[in-house]
């Protein structure tokens, strides 16, 4: 009887296991990494026009890169730095289609809160609009450019896991939980009265 009890326990455990880690990994950070206190998706794989990236990065449950304080601009840029991106240029969330010189971001409609712009820039020079990020050993750095010029996205998730701070792997955190869950569950069939 205890042996037939531990294998149905263990089956169900199993079960509920590999249910609940499926379940937990739909909600994983992958492809974002946690750079600062934002979850930022870097890719280098195909240039886009800025309409382009703003739909790629939608694709994902985000939105183009916001900086929006200078210690974000620095953890990026670092991250930038650190991983050979520093000869690239990517899109940010802002651009001033609407009304030249005010730069809004795309997904809030906020004005550009942090600015840290390359000399000379904006100077909307051939009617640029939209505006592309560049990691430097000075720091990062703003330019307009044309919207249709082909660069790289940097994706922003909108709502990162409410317990970023807590672990580095937000599944594992569920999976525990979700095991306990299922521990107390199966306890509940062993002393049923049938």
């Amino acid at each position: 009887m205890f042996l037939s009890n531990f294998l149905y326990f263990t089956y169900i455990f199993c079960n509920i296991f590999i249910a609940t880690a499926t379940e937990c990994n739909k909600g994983d950070t992958y492809p974002f990494t946690k750079i600062g206190k934002k979850y930022y998706y870097v890719t280098v794989g195909q240039k886009m026009n800025w309409f382009e990236a703003v739909h790629f990065c939608r694709s994902y449950n985000s939105d183009l890169a916001m900086i929006e304080s200078r210690s974000e601009m620095q953890a990026l840029n670092w991250y930038l730095m650190e991983n050979d991106y520093d000869s690239y240029y990517f899109w940010s969330s802002y651009h001033d289609q609407a009304t030249e010189g005010k730069f809004v971001a795309i997904s809030t409609g906020r004005l550009m809160a942090y600015q840290n712009w390359n000399f000379g820039e904006p100077n909307n020079d051939s009617n640029e609009d939209c505006v592309d990020l560049k990691a430097t050993r000075s720091g990062m750095r703003m330019n307009d450019n044309k919207c249709n010029a082909q660069l790289y996205p940097i994706c922003e998730l909108r709502n990162p896991p409410k317990s970023q701070d807590d672990c580095d792997t937000i599944p594992t955190k569920c999976v525990i939980r979700k095991m306990m869950e299922g521990y107390r569950q199966s306890t509940n069939i062993f002393h049923c009265k049938e």
